[in-house]
């Protein structure tokens, strides 16, 4: 993972640089402050609305049998997810699950691989949608947690894994970065998320 947050930060690190001599310059013409000019060039590009995300979540979990009709594509790839944390030969105190949904992921590990899974979504309604309906073979804490601001000590997860919500954050590498901040030295994270041509048939 570190590897990946190098080449993912380069060029932004670059940009800021930029940036800073661009705001020191800017500020000599008095309109506004360096530090204001640069937290506007800096910050990451809002692709998407994240209220209007979990409005979306909140209205599509509403419908609960409408909306586990449609679970089999997430509950797919959260078992692939889990496949891929018993490639490491490792048992997890606790695991936690950034944009967990309504617990696609909790329904396929088991007591061998954690003993507690949190789960975090944002949508509220998401989250709780199957509190009362499902069991779980590991101990599962809910959280309300927007997954692009991760909240979490500093060293204090063993692993972190995220199935098919990442697509949907504005700022990844700041994202990841808070993550790794999160794991411990030999954290493990596993990611699933849609690639550029995924779905291309539906787009028009």
């Amino acid at each position: 993972m570190t590897g990946f947050l190098l080449r993912g930060l380069r060029w932004p690190l670059l940009n800021t640089l930029s940036s800073r001599a661009t705001a020191s310059r800017y500020y000599s013409s008095g309109k506004e402050s360096a530090r204001e000019y640069l937290d506007k060039t800096t910050a990451p590009f809002q692709v998407f609305d994240r209220k209007a995300k979990r409005m979306q979540r909140d209205r599509a979990a509403s419908r609960v049998i409408d909306s586990r009709e449609v679970d089999y594509l997430k509950d797919e790839v959260a078992r692939r997810v889990a496949d891929r944390l018993l490639d490491i030969k490792r048992r997890y105190h606790t695991v936690v699950e950034i944009g967990s949904g309504c617990g696609h992921l909790a329904k396929a590990v088991d007591d061998d691989m954690m003993d507690k899974l949190i789960m975090c979504e944002m949508s509220p309604v998401s989250l709780n949608r199957d509190v009362n309906e499902q069991e779980y073979d590991v101990d599962v804490e809910r959280r309300v947690m927007d997954e692009e601001f991760p909240e979490f000590p500093e060293e204090s997860l063993d692993a972190v894994v995220s199935s098919l919500s990442m697509h949907w954050v504005n700022d990844l590498p700041g994202m990841m970065i808070q993550l790794r901040k999160a794991m411990v030295p030999d954290g493990v994270f596993i990611g699933a998320m849609f690639g550029g041509d995924s779905l291309f048939e539906l787009r028009t």
